[in-house]
């Protein structure tokens, strides 16, 4: 089973995350030239080398966490999510008490490596480390909502997943202040579409930092994940599995806003409220519409992107 937790959060919420500070964890300076080498190695895209030279500079000082958090990045580029989880938990050993995004990051990569267990508990230890900031608690709090989700799918599957988070993963350079901007792929600029019968592109292309190449990634990916839920939904509603059925409402509202797709989410906000106001026998009502707002979303998911390639 291959779930994949929901990153959309991250990538569409910009803020100053940075994991590291002013003064880094070693006062060796001839490990900090080695980790400054890799970084800019890593902003050209030259993984290889970037490795190399967190390596150098991890042989001078072992202790030198930032060193092991970027090379940890490294891992997650080519999606070797354990050998990701490996590194962070180097780093949190050598200082446990470095920062809640480490626990963040961790947590995600664990989710990545479908070991819900695990993610549960990192992004538990997340949450109660002192003073989060109040961006970085609702990431935490969306992974562990994530996790124990799909820690019950695995055990109860239905056939539906939540969407890739490794693919979307390039956001973590929020929390590196590290510039990847050049390594961004840009589409060739379009004619001037701005709403498609139901979708908001212009909102949606605003959301992914105004980078269109990530917002068409993002419609790659809910297509993947979401583009058979109306299946799923229904299956959920005859098995009653109105904690399930939640979580799907929640998600999908987060994801359906991020993207600019508005009729859908008013119907997925509308069965939302339903929890909320204690109507849970309405909820076989929506299965329906869901199933046919769906396809006409996905549909017109599929006219923007004959338009734009």
């Amino acid at each position: 089973m291959q779930q994949k937790i929901n990153i959309l959060t991250l990538i569409f919420i910009l803020f100053s995350l940075s994991v590291f500070s002013q003064q880094y964890s070693t006062k060796k300076k001839k490990a900090i030239a080695q980790f400054e080498l890799a970084r800019r190695s890593y902003d050209m895209g030259d993984l290889k080398d970037a490795e190399s030279q967190l390596n150098k500079a991890i042989k001078i000082d072992k202790k030198f966490i930032e060193a092991y958090l970027l090379k940890a990045q490294l891992y997650l580029e080519i999606g070797n999510f354990k050998k990701e989880a490996e590194i962070y938990e180097c780093a949190l050993e050598i200082k446990p008490d470095f920062s809640p995004k480490v626990y963040y990051l961790l947590a995600v990569s664990y989710f990545n490596n479908e070991e819900y267990k695990k993610s549960v508990e990192k992004a538990q230890k997340g949450i109660e480390m002192p003073s989060p900031s109040h961006q970085l608690s609702i990431l935490l709090k969306k992974v562990l909502e994530g996790a124990k989700f799909a820690a019950n799918l695995y055990e109860h599957p239905v056939p539906f997943k939540p969407i890739n988070m490794g693919k979307m993963y390039s956001a973590f350079e929020l929390f590196l202040d590290i510039n990847m901007s050049s390594r961004r792929v840009t589409l060739p600029e379009e004619d001037d579409i701005s709403e498609i019968d139901g979708l908001n592109v212009e909102e949606g292309i605003n959301y992914a930092n105004g980078n269109p190449a990530i917002y068409m990634e993002v419609l790659n990916e809910f297509l993947e994940a979401y583009g058979d839920s109306g299946e799923a939904f229904e299956k959920l509603v005859k098995e009653n599995r109105n904690e399930q059925i939640k979580m799907l409402s929640l998600d999908m509202k987060g994801l359906t806003g991020a993207i600019g797709a508005y009729k859908m989410f008013e119907l997925v906000d509308t069965m939302h409220k339903q929890f909320l106001y204690n109507n849970i026998h309405l909820i076989p009502k929506f299965v329906e519409s869901y199933e046919l707002e769906l396809e006409k979303l996905i549909m017109t998911i599929h006219e923007y992107m004959d338009e734009v390639q």
